[in-house]
């Protein structure tokens, strides 16, 4: 098991690697290619990807938690049942990439992840919605009491 937690940057390549029961926070990842790797009950917190290769790789039971995918390329890579929070995904591609029984809780997502997230039992949900949905019903019921 590797446990970072502290502020720097990784930027290497490895392929064919079992990665299980990592823990990485409040990091910089640029410029990593991952290849042909299993990555598993890992969880990466406040990290951020930047510009990183990830082909023919397997995410499973997987946690990001405040991390940013920004100029990410998933090629022939998979997540499965992978918990997504508070993350974003800008510029990244996706060729031939998969998600299943995954959930993405307010996460901004590109265009082509979203589309993919549409089937294999993936959730989406949005809590800042509740949210403001909440306020505008105690809204609508105040000022009905008000009227009253």
């Amino acid at each position: 098991m590797r446990t970072v937690i502290k502020r720097l940057e990784i930027t290497h390549f490895e392929q064919l690697q079992l990665i299980q029961d990592e823990q990485l926070s409040s990091l910089t990842i640029a410029n990593q290619s991952l290849a042909g790797s299993t990555v598993q009950s890992s969880t990466y917190t406040s990290v951020a990807f930047s510009s990183c290769v990830f082909y023919g790789c397997t995410f499973k039971s997987v946690t990001f938690k405040n991390c940013t995918f920004n100029g990410c390329n998933f090629e022939f890579s998979h997540m499965y049942d992978c918990h997504f929070e508070n993350c974003s995904f800008i510029d990244c591609h996706w060729m031939a990439s998969t998600t299943r029984q995954s959930h993405f809780v307010d996460c901004e997502l590109d265009h082509t992840l979203s589309s993919m997230t549409e089937a294999h039992n993936n959730v989406l949900h949005f809590t800042f919605a509740e949210t403001e949905r909440a306020k505008e019903v105690h809204s609508m019921l105040a000022a009905a009491f008000v009227a009253a």
